[in-house]
């Protein structure tokens, strides 16, 4: 009798320790990836290390070099990589993808694909796929196994099809605007070579004061059969000066409709044209070419202000505006301001949050060094490199729930 009650008193402790771990939470294990310039090189610049920022728990615990990366290094050649805010991708929180042929493997530190200026394209499973247009090599599309390391053209197309900016999500159609004489039309194309005008008068895209850029049509896919395109209609106040009346046109490709989805009455000439892009949920904002941002509500049909640019279901952040431009960008989670820091865009992860700063008022293409924020810790922590290149990202364990 005496052995049952201690067995079972070993089961209730063990029930009670697991009780207690999940709790209380897992360990959560994140890493920033900063690359950060070599200083003590004759060649200032030419080579960069990778290092990452090892929190637990959402604690800084060490930083550690991942692979050295330059034309030369003492004398020895090694891959020439170009890092850059959003040129890169980090891949199943294992490899970096830095996006001209270069595959770098994080767990063992080492290069599965060294560059020969190939474009990186988009990731399938095991496999990433890169462009080549090179006359002496050929042209065309590579597919790189990242299990077996193997890399070549891709001889057959029935299993890929490039997808382009304007594609379908089903990648079934693609969006084109003809600019061969005016109005523009927007046209709709298949894979299959069919090509018809879907809109006859785009008109001519906005007016511009810099004429750096050619105008133009903006368009965004709502689902696999309706998109958005904008209609610019130049007009003159009273006063002779130049705004646009612009309208969001809403087209079903299966009903052949054209309907307004929304107007904006009254939007000053611009530099640039306007664009539509996605947040860190997936909205899809629409920026104007006078430069505001509008939150794109497809459930109301209407545009909506868009203050704060929204990083993830934690965090967003708000930049500085011509009246606030010298009091930085205000950071916020849940709604709720953080930190207000001369910096470049936040960088986001589970609880935690990092950015590039300067002084205030300073050149933000040389930044100060890094500023980190987590929950565990509820302050900002900072460190001053010597000479950064830039925040690649964050890996976070997937595999662990945040508690």
């Amino acid at each position: 009798m005496s052995t049952f009650f201690y067995q079972f008193n070993i089961v209730i402790i063990l029930l009670f320790c697991m009780l207690c771990k999940y709790s209380m939470g897992q360990e959560i294990n994140s890493r920033l990836l900063v690359a950060e310039y070599r200083i003590d090189t004759p060649r200032v610049g030419s080579y960069s290390y990778l290092v990452s920022y090892n929190f637990k728990n959402g604690i800084f615990v060490s930083k550690d070099t991942i692979i050295g990366t330059g034309k030369e290094k003492d004398g020895a050649h090694t891959p020439q990589v170009t890092y850059g805010r959003g040129r890169g991708k980090i891949y199943k929180d294992r490899y970096y993808i830095p996006g001209m042929g270069n595959v770098i493997d994080l767990q063992t530190k080492q290069f599965i694909r060294t560059s020969n200026g190939d474009s990186f394209k988009e990731t399938r499973g095991d496999t990433i796929i890169f462009y080549r247009n090179k006359i002496r090599t050929g042209k065309g599309y590579l597919a790189l196994n990242l299990k077996s390391g193997y890399y070549d053209f891709i001889r057959e197309n029935n299993w890929y099809r490039p997808k382009y900016g304007t594609s379908s999500p089903d990648n079934k159609y693609y969006l084109t605007i003809s600019k061969s004489q005016l109005p523009y039309k927007v046209c709709l194309s298949d894979y299959e070579g069919n090509s018809r005008v879907l809109v006859e008068d785009a008109k001519s895209g906005p007016m511009m004061i810099s004429d750096s850029q050619f105008p133009h049509v903006e368009t965004v896919w709502l689902n696999n059969r309706s998109f958005l395109y904008v209609i610019h209609h130049r007009k003159k106040s009273k006063e002779n000066v130049g705004y646009h009346q612009v309208d969001l046109r809403k087209y079903d490709i299966l009903n052949n409709t054209d309907t307004l989805f929304f107007s904006i009455d009254s939007a000053k000439v611009g530099l640039l044209n306007g664009y539509f892009y996605r947040n860190g949920i997936n909205q899809i904002i629409y920026k104007s070419s006078s430069d505001t941002h509008y939150l794109v509500d497809t459930v109301g049909q209407q545009l909506l202000p868009y203050p704060a640019f929204i990083l993830s279901d934690e965090f967003s952040y708000s930049k500085p505006t011509q009246n606030t431009k010298k009091e930085g960008s205000s950071i916020y989670r849940k709604g709720i301001k953080i930190g207000e820091i001369w910096c470049l865009p936040p960088v986001p992860s589970h609880h935690a949050i990092a950015v590039e700063y300067g002084d205030l008022g300073s050149n933000l293409g040389y930044p100060k060094g890094i500023k980190i924020w987590t929950t565990a810790k509820n302050d900002w922590i900072t460190f001053d490199i010597p000479w950064i290149n830039c925040i690649v990202g964050w890996i976070v364990d997937e595999s662990l729930t945040p508690p």
